[in-house]
């Protein structure tokens, strides 16, 4: 794994959109802030922060947020909208996206409704920009496919892999993993990210 020291966030916007909706939910539960809270496994004072969209969450956070309102990251992301059988996702804007100080990018387009979901997101990064997450949850899977440039991938202290123009690759998120650009054009890829079944 490289360093660390490149943030990578969420728009504040999406923070904002996703505070909005944990707060309306935890409303009609009804759950007090320390009872999420409690169900997510994080402190009063970082889900207040989340429902003010002053927080910088990780994926992961928002996540364990998702599962303890029994949704999942899509749903924060999407609101109440009622799922007919087709569902067509209009053009994401930037308040969509989680970006990195260095030029790396990725676009929430859509999820499945299923539990757990399946989220759509697009991916650029600049040449030389990287893409930081911290470990998801066990069991949790992501696929690739690069539409243009060579995608290196890094999962913890496993060997850094290479996917060109053309192809796809599955990864384990269990732990670490960054998303990086070390070649000499843009990279544009497609990412399909299933958080780890929920525990019983």
């Amino acid at each position: 794994m490289t360093d660390m020291a490149d943030a990578t966030r969420l728009s504040q916007p999406l923070l904002e959109k996703i505070g909005r909706e944990v707060r309306a939910r935890r409303k009609a539960l009804p759950l007090t802030v320390q009872q999420l809270a409690d169900a997510a496994g994080l402190s009063r004072r970082i889900v207040t922060k989340i429902e003010l969209g002053q927080a910088n969450a990780s994926l992961t956070t928002i996540d364990r947020l998702a599962a303890a309102l029994a949704v999942d990251f899509s749903t924060l992301i999407q609101g109440r909208l009622p799922q007919p059988s087709v569902q067509v996702t209009s053009k994401m804007t930037n308040e969509d996206e989680w970006v990195s100080e260095s030029g790396g990018r990725l676009v929430f387009h859509a999820a499945t409704s299923v539990r757990p979901a399946a989220e759509l997101w697009e991916g650029t990064l600049a040449v030389d920009a990287r893409l930081q997450a911290p470990a998801d949850p066990p069991g949790s899977e992501v696929l690739v496919f690069v539409i243009s440039g060579v995608l290196t991938l890094c999962v913890g202290t496993e060997p850094i892999v290479e996917a060109s123009s053309g192809e796809s690759a599955r990864l384990r998120t269990d732990q670490p993993h960054e998303y990086a650009n070390r070649g000499s054009v843009p990279v544009h890829f497609l990412r399909v990210f299933q958080i780890g079944p929920a525990e019983s």
